[in-house]
Formats: structure tokens, C-alpha cells, sequence
């Protein structure tokens, strides 16, 4: 984005939970932690922050940081 390059979106409507890689280190230690207590047995734990965001906004939010306007192509999303 600084060097002035557009950036592809594949499905600009799609959301996506961005987490912190210590926030989710913290969830795993804590889980484990229970496991070892016996405070719980088969559980799903979902780590995640709860606020998703588009990668539309990503893009602009990084733009904005960055001081430039972004150029954004929108591309349908891809099979697979």
C-alpha cells in the first residue's frame, strides 16, 4: 500500500475474528490448566477476541496507519 500497489479482496463481505497470539497462548494455558485440575473433561474451548472484522476494513484500517488511500479490487471469492 505505501509503494502505491492495489490490494485484492476476495469476498469483501466476509468476516473474520482477528485474536491476539498471546491472548490465545493465555486460552490454551488456562484450558490446560483445568485439564490438569480435572475441572473439566471432553470440553471445546473457543478462543477467539468476539469482534470480527472485514478484510475490507483490515486493508483500510492499515491504510489509514500508514497515511495512504488504499486501492482496493474486489475479486469474487475463490473455490477451495
Amino acid at each position: 500500500m505505501r509503494r502505491g500497489e492495489p490490494i485484492t479482496i476476495f469476498d469483501r463481505d466476509k468476516t473474520i475474528d482477528f485474536t491476539y497470539v498471546d491472548d490465545c497462548i493465555h486460552g490454551l494455558i488456562l484450558g490446560i490448566e483445568k485439564l490438569y485440575r480435572g475441572e473439566v473433561v471432553n470440553e471445546t474451548f473457543n478462543l477467539s477476541s468476539g469482534s470480527p472484522a472485514s478484510l475490507a476494513l483490515l486493508a483500510e484500517t492499515v491504510a489509514a496507519n500508514l497515511g495512504v488511500v488504499p486501492t482496493i479490487i474486489d475479486q469474487p471469492i475463490q473455490p477451495g
